[in-house]
């Protein structure tokens, strides 16, 4: 898995090695999904025409997944990320191919599944068992998300009122849609809701509203 920070580095990366599939980000700082998949559908480099890009955005509207499509995207997988969904769609456009499973050795037990075999954690605000199911139940990188969330969001109200105050819009527009992504994804539901709507009144260009969102 290769992990990057922005459009062009994606297009850097897809267009330099081999991958099963890439997971196209829409809002990106220095270029967004819809052009880094551009560039990569029309680079010439062989295979760059069948590789699966799957956008990965929390607008879910049937516009945004259409836009998703016309840019040359696969598929279109909305966050909060539905487990069951986002493996689906990987499964239905990442080729299947001949592996070797590891031997598991004798005297290790397999872990149960199922619900009684997740972890609880009772924060307020947060819905854990939900964002737990998205991690297959893993409590330690679920700890690790939680961890990463608080240190790099905890000064996200101050970050976007300074850059509104600048007027710079699409370090507005990322932050807010970053905080809902992540908000989503670890389950911090009234944290989610609170970021849509101060994106989609940005979305709408009611620059008033944002700030009265946020004060509240």
């Amino acid at each position: 898995m290769t992990i990057v920070q922005n459009g062009k580095e994606a297009v850097d990366k897809a267009l330099s090695g081999s991958y099963d599939a890439v997971l196209m980000d829409i809002q990106m700082p220095e270029m967004d999904g819809f052009e880094a998949t551009r560039r990569i559908r029309s680079s010439g480099k062989e295979g760059t025409d069948t590789l699966p890009v799957i956008a990965m955005t929390a607008h879910a509207m049937v516009k945004d997944r259409e836009m998703s499509l016309d840019a040359g995207m696969n598929d279109h997988v909305t966050k909060p990320i539905d487990p069951n969904e986002f493996f689906a769609t990987l499964v239905r456009w990442i080729a299947p191919r001949m592996y070797h499973a590891e031997p598991v050795p004798e005297d290790e037990t397999p872990v149960p599944a199922g619900e009684d075999a997740m972890p609880s954690f009772k924060l307020v605000g947060i819905n854990s068992k939900e964002a737990l199911a998205r991690v297959g139940g893993n409590a330690a990188l679920y700890t690790e998300l939680l961890r990463k969330f608080k240190r790099d969001f905890s000064q996200s109200v101050p970050d976007i009122e300074k850059a509104l105050e600048e007027e710079d819009s699409p370090a507005v527009r990322h932050l807010m849609h970053t905080v809902k992504g992540v908000a989503g994804n670890i389950g911090a539901e009234r944290l989610f809701h609170a970021a849509s709507k101060l994106d989609d009144a940005f979305k709408e260009n009611k620059i008033e509203n944002v700030e009265r969102l946020i004060v509240n």
